[in-house]
Order: structure tokens, then sequence, then C-alpha cells
């Protein structure tokens, strides 16, 4: 009886398929040969067999990293971009810990390529240098439509020279060199290596890695990261191992970037087939360390708490950054204001991004935290490129001199349009990431409206989501008054993979409910002080007119996992492995908080690089917490109440509306339009149909979808609402004991479609919807990591005993109760936004 239920639901979830997706192919038809396109091609390539006018959802990855990253290198990642785009699409590769599992020994293997380490492994039964321990590889079915590599561009060279294998084998001491330009012989190895490879600084992390001790490898790099006025690192051997002072570094860096470059064409299918798409990318990784002036209990929140006065370190002294508090730089002596207005906020602040190319037209070398620094640094050293010629100049000016605040990307954004001019055919997108942890950076709002401006240009998307935790909201009913008015109201379903930490390097933090969580690090309070800037400041944009995406962080070269690949092996290399390691430490930064990841998906007419960049531009993407719901939103003032069941929802979202990322702007509708709005506003149409699932593994019901509207009211504050518009509040609760999803008798909808109305539209006011779709409750990661091994929560074993599998530290984890067992999936459409007739904003 339960088979044939859920057969009729997937059955009722295959006919919704067709209409939302299908249907409008059906009637629109699918685009012939010689059809205009709906976007622009900017590259050549056969076009899609399967091209769609009504768009189809492609899942995918925007935020990963391979062996090129410092960080996962010293991780003893193996896996190199050309490994995550064969993995990307459903093959198996490998993962540390690696073992020299070799019968005999050689120097045979084959030199690197263009002077880059090729990082080469093999998988089980076959015996090599750098055997696999384990492998993984996606579920059938469950291939990537598209992915970008995200490699830091800070340390993209001291990497390779750090970590280089396999170089030519040479005589140190020969008259004349067989080396490469690039490279010179080791006396060490016999091989030829890159200049610096022999350098104190690179035998330090590499026996540091050998001996296990990952840790201390990281530090030493991440020291360099957390400064306002970053230098590429003063370990001298950049230059003085070079024979002319030649900056090594640099140039290995170019040689990296080329062979990233060089990946993603490889993976890139541009057959008619369209089977897979690449894109190019990196990560821009600013991490300051910055203060925040404070109240006894928290971040300052209005301008009283900042009294400023001579010994105030703080910029603008007296102001406060809505709408998180006045951020300060951290001198060179590490100090503060000494009467305590001032407190640091314990680690660097994650205000990183990831840089996404529209093609293979890139600029030559990554721009990174290192060339071009958040603000444009500060003090006597403050760089700001002011302007697309690039120009550098040491101006002895503050950030906020500079017409951007500390915590902005546009001094970069501006130098990367320098070298990136969509005139010569390079285009590119800047998406932010982790916002929970930039220590409320993130979002302050902008000095400028140049500021604003560039922003609004190429910061169109954010990762609302990922495996360091959730960005949508926070809210804390314990502290109700901790945040300013508006940013704690009352949503219980914030409380959502929470880290309890502000910043990346912050540790746990005194009280993890809000009190020392900036408000301003979450998306929902960023879009609603977006509004608000658009309506009162000169600029007359919005500045955080964001689109979401979801993704990993990624450290191992493996885009995209289950919660039961997570499982199994974490995200971080060979300190993810073993019960003791630490996914499953509580007070570890990546142990228990962190969780699978999320999905990026995008609607596109075609799988291919200037489709589904056309659709990230337009902002038509939604993300979702790791599974793989298919989500449509669509506003509109002529939408029909029956659009979900006429069968061409689609099409109808299209003809009498705007999708998802779109503005609703009245001044572009007639009279009688206007009127319409007035009296009753837009209809806002919403459907999701459930992740099936895979073989062996079937996917959970729907519970519900939620509409967020935030807005400005008539008095200039921003509110915020919460309406519940499909499906049912009853949970479907999962059995905890094998991680079965809940039957569907028991509750949940394999598909969900409602068309709902504002009941409180004020068509003078500002605002933005965004759909929320829930699913039951289904099993957390650290659920399947407990039964995988087989816990028994009845049966405790004494410390240093094994009982069937599992220890005392393994029973402590699973049996605490201080991490969630099960975990409510979801998906978060990007925002539709209302500007009312008078408004001249952005569009």
């Amino acid at each position: 009886m339960k088979s044939s239920i859920f057969q009729g639901r997937i059955a009722a979830a295959l006919l919704l398929v067709a209409g939302t997706v299908a249907a409008g192919t059906a009637s629109a038809g699918t685009a012939s040969a010689d059809e205009e396109l709906a976007f622009e091609r900017t590259e050549e390539r056969s076009r899609c067999a399967h091209y769609t006018v009504t768009r189809q959802p492609f899942f995918g990855q925007t935020h990963l990293h391979t062996q090129y990253s410092a960080d996962a290198a010293t991780i003893s990642t193996r896996n190199t971009p050309r490994d995550a785009y064969r993995f990307a699409r459903g093959e198996k590769v490998g993962l540390a810990p690696f073992y020299d599992t070799r019968l005999i020994r050689t120097s045979d293997d084959e030199p690197p390529v263009g002077g880059v380490s090729a990082h080469p492994y093999c998988l089980p039964p076959d015996r090599c240098q750098y055997t696999a321990s384990r492998s993984i590889q996606m579920p059938e079915g469950r291939a990537l439509d598209f992915a970008a590599v995200t490699d830091h561009s800070e340390f993209l060279g001291e990497t390779n020279i750090c970590y280089f294998e396999g170089g030519k084998p040479c005589d140190s001491q020969a008259a004349e060199s067989v080396c490469s330009v690039d490279q010179t012989c080791s006396p060490n190895t016999g091989t030829c290596v890159p200049y610096g490879y022999d350098s104190p600084f690179c035998v330090t992390t590499r026996q540091a890695v050998n001996r296990l001790t990952n840790g201390l490898a990281a530090a030493i790099f991440v020291g360099a990261w957390q400064q306002w006025n970053p230098q590429n690192p003063p370990y001298g051997f950049c230059t003085s191992s070079t024979p002319n002072g030649e900056d090594s570094c640099a140039r290995q860096a170019e040689n990296v970037w080329q062979q990233i470059i060089a990946a993603a064409e490889e993976a890139y299918d541009r057959t008619d087939r369209c089977e897979f798409t690449s894109f190019i990318g990196y990560e821009y990784t600013s991490m300051p360390q910055l203060l925040q002036c404070s109240k006894s209990f928290g971040p300052c929140l209005a301008d009283d708490d900042c009294k400023g006065g001579p010994t105030d370190r703080c910029l603008a002294p007296g102001q406060c950054s809505a709408p998180a508090g006045k951020l300060c730089f951290v001198d060179q002596a590490g100090a503060c204001d000494t009467g305590g207005e001032c407190i640091a906020n314990g680690g660097g602040n994650n205000l990183h991004r990831n840089i996404i190319f529209r093609n293979a037209n890139v600029p030559a070398a990554p721009i990174s935290y290192f060339n071009v620094p958040t603000g444009c640094g500060a003090g006597e050293a403050c760089r700001d490129y002011a302007g697309p010629e690039n120009a550098v100049e040491d101006r002895g000016k503050y950030s906020t001199a500079s017409g951007v605040s500390l915590g902005s990307p546009t001094v970069m954004l501006e130098a990367l349009e320098g070298v990136c001019n969509p005139d010569d055919g390079c285009e590119f997108l800047s998406i932010p990431h982790n916002s929970n942890l930039s220590g409320g950076a993130m979002f302050l709002t902008p000095e400028t409206p140049r500021d604003a401006r560039v922003r609004a240009e190429h910061e169109r998307l954010v990762e609302i989501f990922q495996i360091k935790g959730d960005s949508e909201c926070r809210y804390s009913a314990q502290h109700p008054d901790a945040w300013q008015p508006g940013a704690n109201v009352p949503d219980e379903l914030c409380d959502f993979e929470d880290m309890r930490f502000a910043t990346l390097a912050a540790g746990i933090l005194v009280d993890p409910d809000a009190r020392s969580v900036p408000a301003s690090g979450y998306v929902r309070n960023a879009l609603k002080h977006g509004l608000r800037y658009q309506k009162d400041s000169e600029a007359g944009v919005n500045p955080f007119k964001l689109g979401f995406v979801g993704s990993l962080d990624n450290h191992n070269g493996t885009p995209t996992a289950t919660e039961v690949d997570y499982s199994k092996h974490g995200a971080h290399g060979t300190v993810s492995f073993g019960a003791d390691g630490q996914m499953q430490n509580p007070s570890n930064f990546l142990g228990l908080e962190t969780n699978g990841g999320g999905v990026s998906v995008v609607w596109a007419e075609e799988n291919s690089r200037d489709s589904i960049f056309a659709a990230m531009q337009r902002r038509e993407t939604y993300a979702t917490s790791g599974t793989r719901p298919v989500v449509r939103f669509f506003g509109g003032f002529d939408l029909p109440e029956t659009m979900c069941q006429r069968g061409d929802f689609a099409q109808q979202g299209y003809d009498l509306g705007v999708p998802m990322g779109g503005t609703l702007a009245v001044d572009a509708r007639s009279s009688q339009s206007r009127r319409r709005t007035s009296a009753a506003g837009p209809r806002f149409a919403v459907s999701a149909l459930m992740d099936l699932g895979w073989v062996g593994h079937p996917g959970t019901t729907l519970q519900r979808i939620q509409i967020i509207k935030g807005w400005v009211d008539a008095d200039g504050e921003v509110r915020e609402q919460v309406y519940d518009v499909a499906g049912s509040s009853e949970i479907a609760p999962v059995d905890l004991a094998t991680c079965a999803p809940a039957p569907p008798e028991s509750g949940g909808a394999a598909s969900l479609c409602e068309v709902w109305q504002d009941p409180d539209f004020d068509p003078d006011l500002h605002a933005f919807y965004y759909a929320r779709v829930l699913e039951n409750p289904s099993c957390r990661w650290n659920q399947y990591y407990c039964l995988d091994r087989g816990v028994d929560c009845g049966k405790r074993p004494e410390l240093g005993e094994d009982v069937v599998g599992y220890n005392a530290y393994d029973y402590e984890q699973c049996c605490s109760g201080e991490v969630p067992k099960a975990v409510q999936q979801r998906a978060w459409t990007s925002p539709i936004w209302y500007e009312p007739a008078s408004d001249e904003g952005s569009r």
C-alpha cells in the first residue's frame, strides 16, 4: 500500500515537471537552429540540441578548492581542477590519506608540464607512490550540469613552489642546467624545481604536512591573510632565490592559472550534447583583522555607543557604520582603544568573493587580496586603484577617504574592470560567501554613490548557504534586543545550520545565541538595507540587490556531496578522517557544526557558458542546502490565479510577469495596471517538485512553501514578514534509527504549487519577496556517521574501549544531543523586487 501511494505521488510529481518545466517548451516550441538566441553568444561552440525557450534547471557548484589552494595543499589534497571536473561529471576520484604502495620504486615518473605539479595518484587495486586510501563518486544520475573551480588567488604561486612534485632529473653541480627558465636543480631532490622550493619556509610547510601537523602548515600561510595591508609573504624566496631577482611566486602563479584555464577548457562540452559546462574562476580571499566599537555585551548599534575621542582608532570617530556597528582596522601594534570602546572580534573577517568569468577570455592573472586589499588597505599603505586605468598610488589615505568603506570590494572590482573589459569580450561576476562569518563587515552601507554603483554592477549574487553555515537569517528569542531594531524578527526557521562563530578564526563565542554575532552578516538584513539605501541615497541604486546561490567551499576537490558522503569523507582532507578527527569535534571550527554544503541552480535555455552566465547576471537562480528540488517563482501584476492548474505555468510566468531575480517596476506598466496595483498588488506564483533521490536512497517529501517579504515602511524603517503559502506546518518525522524518510501517507507532498497575493501590500513602499521551500526532516550527516559506526546510545564504552566499531569518543558525540540528528533541508529562490511608481532605481 505504501509503495503504490508513493508511486502515485511520484507520478503527480512528474506531471508537475511536465507542466512547469517542459510544457512551456511544448507551447513555445524548442528553438530551431536558425532561431535567434535569447542571450548573446560570446564564444565559438555548437548550439545545444536541447534548447528550451522557457528555460531548464541546471544544477551545479560555484565554489570549490583543489590542490592548487594553499589550505587544501596543507591537508594533503591531491585532486587538481582536472580531477574535480571528472568528479562533477560522475567519475570516481580518490581522497587522502595517500600511501606509497609501490612494489618497486623508480624515479621514471613523467615530469609535470609547464612547471606545474600534476599531483598524480592511483586508486586501489593499483599500486603507486600516492595510492588513495578512500574514493568517492556521486550516485548514478547525480552528476552536475556545471561547475567552477575557485582556488585561492592568494599563494597560488607559493603553493606550487612549496608542494612541487615530479620534476625532471638533473645534476645541481652540472655546468649547464637542463631545467626550464622558471626552475633550478635542487641539490636535495636531484630534480628540477621552481625557485624557492628549498627555502626554509617551503621546507617547514612540507615537514608539517608529512608529520600530519597540518594546522601548523596552514597557519604559516593564513597569518599573512589577517592584515589590512597584506603583502606577499616576506619569506624571501619569491625574489632572492631567482638569478635576476625576478618574482618567482608571481611567475608560478601565472603558470598555475594557465593550468586552471586549461582544465576548464578540457572539461567544457562544446558539442551539441552540452553535457557539462565548466567556468573559469578563482576566489579572492580577503580576511583582514577588524575591531568593532562595542558596548559591554556586543557590537554597538547607534551613534551614542561610539564616543570617539583622541584615543579612538576607529575610522570616522563618533559614527557607527549602519547597520552593524563601527569597524576599525588593526594598526601595526595590534592595539585598540584603551578605554574599551573597541574590542577585537577574535579573528579574520571573512570578506571572500568567488570570481566567475563568462568565457575563456580572462585576465592574464587573478587579482588577489595581496595585490588589491579590501577597501584599499588602511593608513599610509592605502592603495586606491580608483578606476579602470588600474594605476597604483600610495595616497596616504584611509579607506573611507578613498570613497569606499573598510569592508568594501569596490577597489578590487575596479581593478578587475581594468583587466576584464566587456568591450574586449571579458565579463565577470563577484559572489560574496559566508557573510555569516564576516563579523558584520560584508554588507556595510556604501560610503559613496561610486561604491554603491560598482557593487550593484558586479555583485548580483550571494552564496547564501555552504558547509560553513547558513547566511540567510538569524533569530534569537533569548536576546530580543541584541541586534538593532528590525534585525531580530521572530522566525524560528532561521535556526538552521547556524555557526557559533562571528569570524573565520574567532573560536567559539561565549554566547552563541546572538549577542556577539552582528546582524549585518546575514543576507535578509542586507536585502532590507539595500532597499532603504536605494530609496534614500543620491545614487538611486540598490547595492545589495542579490540573487541566491548555494555551494560547498569544499577543499577535497570534489564538487558536491550528499549527507551520506559527508559523513564518510568530510570536506577538508586527512584531518576529517577518523572518529577522533575534527569532524566530530564540537569545539573545532570545521567540526560538527559544518554540513554537507549546498547546490546552485540556474534557469537557463541551454547548458552553455553564455546561457548560464546570463541567467546568473539576471539572478534567475536559487540555492539549496544540498538536495535537488525543482523550484520556480514568478511575480506579476497580471498573473492568473489559475496558473497552477493550466499546465503552462512557465509560459504564463514569462509572458505576464518576471521570474526570480526580476524587478516589478510600476513605471513600466500602463495606467490601468497602476490602478490595479494600487488596489491589490502583484501576484506571486511558486511551484516546487521534491528531489526524487537516487537508487536505494529515496528523496524526502516537501513540507511547505513560505514567502518572505522585506520592505521599508513609511517612516523609513526596515521590516520583514514570513507567510506560509502552501503545504502544512505539520512535520512528517524521519526514522532516526534507519534514516528512512517518512512514508508519503504520514504527511508531505511530492509537489506544491500556489498563487499568492500579499495581504499587506502598500504600492508606495519598496519591497522584495522570495520563496523558501522546506522539505520534511531527514537525517543530518552526523546521524549517518553514528549509524555507520553502530553507536548504541544505551551502551556506553569506557575510555579506551571499543564496542563493535565505536568508542567512548564516538558515544559522546553521537549521544550528547549537542548537535541535531535531523535536518530540514530547504531551497531559497532569488528575490523579486517591487519598486513604486515614483522610483527610478535600478532595474
